[in-house]
């Protein structure tokens, strides 16, 4: 038994009720080797290993300025999966809870809870006096508005799936509201615990219909001011955000006086506006180009703090359209590209090869996956398209384009010409490949994510699941990944996800590629900026140093 399997062994656990399981799994679903993740800064490192410093001057106020490479589709966080997206309104808005990086849970909006009839309602005692951006009360019945407006069909939110076997949320007096189950749901601390599942204000939303997705109000540390597009959003700071829980050091209002987020889509402006000080963070996603890594840790006055990512980079096959529905096509595009080539010439090899769904950094990576995936064989490529009757294919290939994808999507090119078949690439801006994706009109898709659980699989490869870019439809594959939500004995949950992992392999659904590194590059007048283990980065803590 290795030591990940001593850790989550259920007989360590006897006499545990099932509250205390969910704790367990949420910690479990955290507990990576996090020696492999630590880099970057000397700070960060002993800020780990529990080290502290002298306190530095601090300077209250000042606009931080931060560089990305695209905008978000939306920041109306139950209407879309963007990351980009995510890193935003996390700002903005305030969850139930939180989770640290052991996976703890620990209290936010909400203060206390309390398991209820076999563990399918859960009450939740709330933090009194909160209110939204607009002045209206973060309420029992604003908590309830969030939860119904998510389940709504008519909502037809991408990430209804966090919500799990959730039914409804019940208003009990003002600051009392419970969730009711239609199953215990043992990985209920996941969505909690991220911003999709955040509190939205009811007033906000009725007023402004479609466009609350422009207009953010939540009741989070920044409050929202402009959006130019093309150009970036400005985030001003909330006076009345005065609750922290045990991720954060600041109990007062964030320091900044502002936070902008500047687009600058092309890594050398970018990180010559890093340089100049015209920016003083590029962080978020795709944001630090992994390819000019060594290049940006040469800079003067910038601090680089690097982690594997929670990530991984493939080509999705369509197995509804032609040729790609093909398994005999699928096998042999799948042996036709050197992942190895693509991940050097992509991310400079700062990243780690992947060969299941599951990227290499989830403890629920399918052990032997290595094994069983297709190996790189472009003859064996060659005679299996022949024997598909598949010679001298012209295929499609749907991209984000931003630079790391783009070169990935060259080098993909080339290989795939070497075997005979011709890809057009046709890469657009982050927002618009999601809606163009959707369609289905793609035979290849590239496809990413960064998520802190194995459910991401449930998106990636369910029947609704909101990045199935494959359409796979496969009952068996449905049902464990349902089953899987509601099982929180750790080796049969893992036995369920390494069996959709090994179905999605056999079929070659996708051809997983690499995770990646979540780095960020600030200049050295930042403080208490943290590369975060789960890529959720917040600013209330964050100050500039005069």
């Amino acid at each position: 038994m290795n030591e990940f399997d001593r850790l989550t062994d259920p007989a360590t656990m006897p006499g545990l009720s099932f509250e205390e399981q969910t704790y367990e799994v949420s910690r479990r679903l955290a507990a990576f080797d996090r020696r492999r993740f630590l880099g970057g800064s000397a700070a960060l490192i002993a800020a780990s290993a529990g080290i502290s410093f002298p306190a530095l001057a601090q300077r209250k106020g000042g606009n931080l300025r931060i560089g990305r490479s695209s905008d978000p589709d939306t920041l109306d966080p139950q209407k879309t999966t963007s990351f980009t997206s995510h890193e935003t309104f996390t700002q903005i808005f305030d969850g139930m809870v939180m989770r640290d990086e052991k996976g703890n849970v620990l209290p936010h909006l909400a203060l206390s809870w309390e398991f209820q009839d076999d563990n399918k309602r859960v009450v939740f005692k709330l933090r009194p006096g909160v209110v939204f951006h607009d002045g209206t009360p973060c309420n029992a019945a604003a908590v309830a508005f969030t939860v119904k407006r998510h389940l709504d069909p008519a909502t037809a939110s991408p990430t209804k799936f966090i919500c799990g076997p959730l039914q409804r949320a019940e208003v009990i007096d003002e600051t009392t509201v419970a969730y009711v189950y239609s199953a215990p749901f043992v990985t209920l601390w996941v969505g909690l615990g991220g911003a999709y599942q955040a509190i939205l204000s009811p007033t906000a939303v009725e007023k402004l219909g479609a466009n609350f997705g422009r207009n953010p109000v939540g009741s989070g540390p920044f409050k929202f001011e402009k959006w130019q597009p093309d150009s970036g959003i400005k985030l001003v700071r909330n006076d009345k955000h005065m609750f922290i829980n045990k991720r954060f050091k600041n109990d007062k209002p964030a320091h900044l006086d502002s936070i902008e987020y500047v687009v600058i889509p092309e890594d050398a402006p970018r990180l010559a506006a890093l340089q100049s000080n015209e920016i003083q963070v590029i962080a978020g996603f795709n944001a630090v180009p992994l390819d000019k890594l060594a290049q940006v840790k040469r800079m003067r006055n910038v601090k680089v703090l690097t982690r594997t990512a929670l990530s991984c980079y493939g080509i999705a096959f369509n197995t509804k359209l032609a040729p790609t529905s093909n398994l005999k096509v699928r096998q042999a595009l799948s042996m036709a590209i050197d992942k190895n080539k693509v991940l050097q010439l992509a991310l400079g090899g700062n990243g780690e090869l992947a060969y299941s769904v599951l990227g290499p950094a989830f403890p629920q990576v399918l052990p032997n996956a290595k094994d069983i995936a297709p190996k790189y064989d472009p003859a064996r490529a060659k005679a299996l398209l022949a024997e598909a009757g598949a010679a001298n294919l012209k295929l499609r290939l749907s991209s984000n384009d931003d630079s790391a994808n783009r070169r990935a999507c060259e080098v993909i090119q080339a290989e795939l010409k070497a075997v005979g078949v011709e890809v057009a690439i046709e890469a657009v801006p982050g927002a618009e490949a999601a809606v163009i994706q959707r369609k289905g009109e793609h035979p290849l898709y590239m496809v990413n994510y960064r998520y802190t659980d194995g459910d991401v699989l449930h998106i990636l490869l369910h029947k609704s699941g909101s990045l199935n870019r494959g359409a796979y439809t496969d009952p068996r594959t449905d049902d464990l990944l349902d089953k899987q939500r509601l099982e929180f004995d750790p080796k049969k949950r893992d036995a369920m996800l390494n069996e959709v992992q090994k179905i999605a392999i056999e079929q070659c659904w996708w051809l997983p590629l690499y995770a990646d590194t979540t780095a960020v590059a600030i200049r050295d007048n930042v403080e208490d900026f943290e590369n975060a283990w789960d890529a959720r980065i917040y600013y209330k803590d964050v100050w500039l140093k005069a």
